[in-house]
């Protein structure tokens, strides 16, 4: 049976739960190769960067994900806390001034 990008997303997201991040990136990963328009693959897979400390890597998958549904405003959040641990302070703020409230 083929797999779809829900079934990768769906293993990823467990993966994720029991802390093992460098393989749901693999199936984030993988769900996109399928289909790279579903803006919280980027977001999950970002996440997972986060746990990992791939803070660059989180930032580009965080922008993928604005990208695609900029309504969103836990990817702001989220991109502005992993530019801070970079050091990008200014970006982070720009992040946050992003919230609605």
């Amino acid at each position: 049976m083929m797999m779809t990008w829900m079934d990768y997303n769906r293993i990823g997201l467990a993966r994720s739960e029991s802390g093992d991040y460098e393989r749901a990136i693999d199936d984030y990963t993988q769900a996109l190769n399928l289909n790279p328009e579903v803006w919280c693959l980027y977001y999950n897979r970002a996440s997972a960067r986060c746990r990992l400390g791939d803070y660059e890597g989180a930032v580009d998958d965080y922008t993928q994900a604005i990208r695609l549904n900029p309504e969103d405003e836990i990817s702001y959040i989220r991109r502005g806390y992993a530019r801070m641990q970079l050091g990008d302070y200014e970006g982070a703020i720009n992040d946050n001034a992003q919230r609605r409230y």
